[in-house]
C-alpha cells in the first residue's frame, strides 16, 4: 500500500507549504485551496479520521488549530472561520489521514456557514435520536477520574467562597449593627427624637 500524500508531507517526500510544525503535529496551506490562508493541521502519526485519535494527540491537534488559526486572524485579517473536519468519504475526505480545515473567511466571499453542507433533516423528533446516540455513550468515559475529581475541586472551592463571603456579610453586618447601637447611644444621650 502506498503510503498516504499527507505522511510523505511530514517526512518531506513531497513539498508543502508548512507555516507551522512541531513534534505532534504540521500544519501546511491547502494545495486547492478554498479561501486565502486556507490551511491543513493534521498529527504527524498515520491517523485516518478523529475516530482513530488517542486523546493526547487529539488535544495537541487542537491547540495546533487555535495556535494557527490565531497566527492566520493576525497576517490576513478574515472576518471569520471556518473549521471542520470531513469525516469519511461520504463527507467528503480524500486523504485517509485526519486533518483539520482551518478556512478564513471575508465578508462577500460568497461562502456558506458549515450548516449548508448538507440538507437532510432527520425524519425522526430529537429525543428519539438523543436517546439512541446516549445508549451508545461508554460507560468509564462518561466521568472520567481527572473530571470527576476536578469537579470536587471545584465544589470544594465553590463552598469555601461561599462559606468565606458568608462569613464576610455576617463580620459587614456585626460591624453595622455595631454602628447601628453606637449611633443609638449618642441620640440617646443627646436626647434627638429619631
Amino acid at each position: 500500500m502506498d503510503q498516504c500524500p499527507f505522511c510523505k508531507i511530514v517526512s518531506r517526500e513531497i513539498p508543502a507549504d508548512i507555516v507551522y510544525e512541531d513534534e505532534f503535529t504540521l500544519a501546511f496551506l491547502d494545495a486547492n485551496p478554498s479561501a486565502p490562508g486556507h490551511t491543513l493541521v493534521i498529527p504527524k502519526r498515520h491517523l485516518p479520521t478523529i475516530l482513530d485519535v488517542d486523546d493526547e494527540t487529539l488535544k495537541r491537534v487542537f491547540q495546533t488549530v487555535k495556535k494557527v488559526t490565531e497566527m492566520i486572524k493576525n497576517a490576513l485579517q478574515p472576518d471569520g472561520f471556518n473549521i471542520g473536519i470531513n469525516h469519511g468519504e461520504a463527507a467528503g475526505q480524500r486523504v485517509p489521514h485526519l486533518h483539520v480545515h482551518i478556512i478564513p473567511r471575508f465578508n462577500g466571499d460568497k461562502g456558506a456557514m458549515v450548516q449548508m453542507v448538507v440538507r437532510n433533516p432527520p425524519t425522526e423528533s430529537l429525543s428519539v435520536i438523543r436517546e439512541k446516540i446516549k445508549s451508545y455513550a461508554f460507560e468509564e468515559d462518561s466521568e472520567p477520574e481527572e473530571i470527576e475529581e476536578e469537579l470536587e475541586e471545584y465544589e470544594e472551592e465553590k463552598v469555601k467562597e461561599e462559606e468565606k463571603e458568608g462569613e464576610e456579610e455576617k463580620s459587614e453586618n456585626d460591624e453595622e449593627e455595631k454602628l447601628l447601637e453606637e449611633m443609638e447611644k449618642i441620640l440617646k444621650k443627646m436626647q434627638v427624637p429619631r
